[in-house]
């Protein structure tokens, strides 16, 4: 069979055991390492077992790679990262550590021995399908006999109890975002902001003060907060920018405080900039979330730095920079569905994203009031993280 230089295949991700999500982001990055070349991801899901019952829940997810290897090669490729990564298959489709399985390559059809592609079980299987269609719900399977696309043969599967929930880390010792679940309970995100002039609390903490910084963060945990975002440069208005030697010292040693409180064992630190080296040192000291305000346009660095490091990210709406940004609030389709759209764009593969309602949004209580309808228009899978000025309340959400 003749394989063009390049070709895309879509390979199936699969762990119910120890560090799921770890797992499956260790084995992009192996992958990565061997020439596949990872060009788009799915969200992951938690997943209950679907042969054989008694197991832990699956992370499944689906990926889009480019490779140049044949099938075959490629089928070894992978199962040298599965034997790698520790996996024995001790009981047929029972836990293990990583599964890693060729669902498409390309539009081939390809059977022997060892491989069948297309997958032979993955039209049955809500756990392959459902990551399938976020990336490809309108392709038809290069074997069907009729013109039903992916997303068909999904809606006709009978519900799956429980569903898969689609989940986002956070902190280790923290369950995981399940924004797809009903029943899920609405974090708080206490900011904390090392800076001497931010809007609200400029000059009251700073990294050479640690007794303020441990009194202030113990008050946010006792008063509820389980995310706390730090931010180490003040994007009011017209600010102009801070060095990078200065953000860094305001930041690290900040977040190192906190990662070493007993009490924020089960807290995750935010990291709040647009500079993708301050975000590398913040997470190396212990953060959990990237949160960048400008979504990865002030930096080129941050989306190849965010998917290296692994993260939960946070991408805001801003238009411009915190020097330009008030001048930039024409909406000419509305606010709401200019707001979607520009953050839609800038969505690459990210967990949270924040509905900013700030200076380039004018209608802030409009926004906020309707977020709902806005994330319906972006991807249902992620969790929103909304945020406000103090003089703009929130409710009912």
């Amino acid at each position: 069979m003749a394989v063009s230089s390049q070709h895309r295949a879509f390979i199936a991700l699969g762990s119910n055991m120890g560090d799921r999500v770890a797992m499956i982001e260790q084995a992009c990055m192996e992958m990565e390492a061997r020439g596949i070349r990872i060009m788009r991801t799915s969200s992951l899901f938690e997943t209950a077992p679907m042969y054989v019952a008694n197991q832990d829940p699956f992370i499944n997810g689906v990926c889009e790679v480019e490779t140049n290897m044949h099938p075959i090669e490629l089928l070894d490729t992978l199962q040298s990262i599965e034997i790698a990564m520790g996996r024995r298959k001790i009981v047929d489709k029972g836990p293990r550590v990583i599964d890693l399985d060729i669902l498409l390559y390309g539009e081939e059809v390809f059977s022997n021995e060892r491989l069948n592609i297309p997958h032979k079980l993955m039209l049955e299987r809500e756990f392959v399908l459902r990551p399938l269609c976020q990336l490809i719900p309108e392709s038809i399977p290069p074997s069907s006999k009729d013109s039903s696309c992916y997303q068909s043969y999904l809606d006709a599967l009978l519900p799956s109890d429980p569903a898969p929930q689609a989940i986002t880390p956070m902190h280790t010792n923290m369950p995981p975002l399940n924004p797809s679940n009903p029943k899920r309970h609405t974090h708080i995100m206490a900011v904390l902001n090392v800076t001497p002039d931010s809007f609200s609390d400029g000059g009251l903490h700073s990294a050479a003060d640690a007794s303020t910084l441990t009194q202030t963060t113990r008050y946010f945990i006792n008063n509820g907060a389980t995310i706390i975002d730090i931010g180490g440069e003040s994007t009011r208005p017209s600010s102009d920018p801070t060095t990078e030697q200065d953000e860094l010292s305001r930041t690290i040693p900040a977040i190192k405080l906190i990662r070493s409180l007993p009490e924020a064992d089960h807290i995750a630190i935010s990291i709040d900039t647009y500079r993708a080296s301050v975000a590398q040192a913040a997470v190396a000291a212990g953060a959990d979330i990237i949160n960048d305000i400008s979504a990865g346009l002030m930096d080129p660095e941050m989306l190849p730095t965010m998917a290296r490091l692994g993260k939960t990210v946070i991408l805001s709406h801003m238009r411009g920079t915190p020097k330009t940004m008030t001048k930039l609030t024409d909406y000419p389709s509305g606010v709401i569905d200019g707001v979607s759209t520009e953050l839609a764009q800038r969505i690459a593969a990210q967990r949270l994203r924040e509905s900013g309602a700030g200076a380039s949004s004018p209608i802030r209580v409009w926004v906020l009031r309707r977020t709902k309808r806005r994330i319906s228009l972006c991807f249902e899978t992620c969790s929103p993280c909304v945020g406000s000025e103090r003089s703009v309340t929130c409710r009912g959400w």
